[in-house]
């Protein structure tokens, strides 16, 4: 399926980024000609998968994988490998923090509604069955083929950790933006159980879908006492640090869990013995 002009601008723009050049440089950079041709070729390859997994699916894909090459470059050595995905989905995140602000409410009698309207976002826009399928392309080299089914569901465990991983990132960055509304006065508190009850329900499913129910459990109880404190501001500023804090420390436990999860169906030996020239020149 082909790129829309808007999507090969996108993943021209991105391409031209990675290689840290000017527009002016770029068009007499022929690294950046054959990475760009790469990158082209394989997001058209993927459109398809994600077209039926939601709304902003290959918008992710893009903030999360960025220039293919240098993830398959990576890919050689497991550690490398890791660690770059790690430093890939904090970017990502970032990225998607800068959408968060329009469902921070201004009252906390609205923040039931907007915290299911929040949830519902995170879910169409981060889908693990298309992360799912996009690991499969990495991990078995199908670039122009789609993976097969058991090679989908072989990298649905990793999917699944990656996602928690950024819904992690993206429900700290929301909970910490709602206690910076009451730091500015814009909230009515505290809350009644009734309410925290609304606000935790439909984050805790998003979590328990993944099969990570109390991944935010640390961030909840921090974020409840300080709505349910009779001074919410006093609290406000110590909670941001506390929720920072437990999402850090989650992330931390989760990264520990890559390498199995990536490992949770083999490679064939002939495929992990292709060097990356040769696994590149498959592609064309």
């Amino acid at each position: 399926m082909n790129l829309t002009r808007e999507e090969q601008l996108m993943v021209a723009s991105m391409v031209v980024e990675s290689h840290g050049v000017s527009i002016s440089e770029a068009k007499s950079n022929q690294q950046l000609k054959e990475d760009l041709k790469l990158n082209l070729e394989f997001y058209s390859s993927i459109k398809e998968d994600f077209i039926s997994e939601g709304e902003g699916m290959l918008d992710s894909v893009l903030y999360f994988l960025g220039n293919v090459k240098d993830l398959w470059t990576a890919a050689t050595k497991a550690d490398n490998f890791f660690g770059l995905i790690a430093k890939k989905l904090q970017a990502a995140a970032g990225k998607y923090a800068s959408k968060i602000s329009k469902y921070i409410p201004s009252s906390v009698k609205d923040l039931g509604s907007k915290v299911k309207q929040f949830a519902e976002w995170l879910y169409k826009t981060l889908g693990y069955q298309g992360f799912a399928k996009l690991f499969a392309r990495l991990k078995y080299r199908a670039w122009r083929r789609k993976p097969t089914d058991e090679q989908i569901k072989c990298m649905v465990p990793f999917a699944k950790l990656v996602v928690t991983i950024l819904y992690i990132v993206l429900v700290a960055a929301f909970l910490i933006k709602v206690l910076s509304t009451i730091l500015a006065g814009k909230v009515v508190v505290a809350a009644t159980g009734t309410q925290m009850a609304s606000i935790s329900g439909p984050l805790t499913s998003l979590f328990a879908a993944l099969g990570k129910g109390s991944a935010a459990k640390g961030m909840f109880s921090v974020f409840s006492a300080a709505l349910k404190a009779k001074d919410a501001q006093k609290y406000a500023k110590e909670a941001q640090a506390k929720i920072d804090d437990s999402k850090k420390a989650t992330m931390k436990s989760l990264f520990t869990n890559f390498k199995p999860a990536w490992n949770t169906c083999a490679v064939p030996t002939k495929e992990v013995k292709l060097t990356l020239e040769q696994r590149i020149d498959n592609i064309y």
